[in-house]
């Protein structure tokens, strides 16, 4: 069973403010841009995928965010194949990495072992045999992929109007 600090009824915060709640917990009324990219809010968040967490949605706040089976992480993880202090995900500037803490049983991303990694939109994340699917929230940050797009189409938007000013410009001074 995993302990994640969901059944405290005073709130839904770990001990370092990491929020976790289950998919019935989110509000029916998110933006439809979030909606879309199935972020919860514009924080990036790991989805449970196996049994004991499946359907489980942990918000990464900026910063390091502790993965283990002890009581004081920020994600407790309370499975055999989990270690005490199992990982690290540092969130910063839109960009999120795993960092693996000399685990017993490793840590993985898409299948694949690694001491540290930068994380994308759907990798697969597993502490040991407890998997998560990587979701970046729409808005995290300067970094992220919407967030990034949205100022490039408003300086592709912007440059084309400023060509258009200057045909125009150049037509009526030329012809006038």
């Amino acid at each position: 069973m995993t302990n994640t600090g969901a059944q405290k009824p005073a709130d839904k915060a770990g001990p370092q403010g990491t929020m976790i709640f289950r998919v019935a917990d989110v509000p029916a009324t998110q933006d439809a841009d979030d909606a879309q990219a199935g972020a919860v809010g514009s924080r990036s968040h790991l989805l449970g995928v196996s049994a004991s967490v499946k359907d489980l949605r942990i918000v990464l706040r900026p910063g390091r965010t502790l993965v283990g089976r002890r009581e004081n992480n920020d994600v407790v993880l309370s499975e055999p194949s989990v270690s005490a202090l199992h990982a690290w995900i540092i969130s910063s500037n839109g960009v999120s990495r795993v960092m693996n803490m000399l685990s017993t049983n490793g840590t993985f991303v898409n299948d694949q072992k690694v001491h540290e990694a930068t994380l994308v939109h759907g990798d697969r994340l597993r502490f040991g045999t407890v998997e998560f699917i990587f979701q970046m929230g729409v808005h995290g940050g300067s970094g992220s992929v919407a967030a990034h797009s949205r100022k490039q189409m408003l300086l592709i938007a912007g440059g084309i109007a400023a060509l258009a000013l200057a045909a125009v410009a150049w037509v009526a001074l030329r012809g006038g």
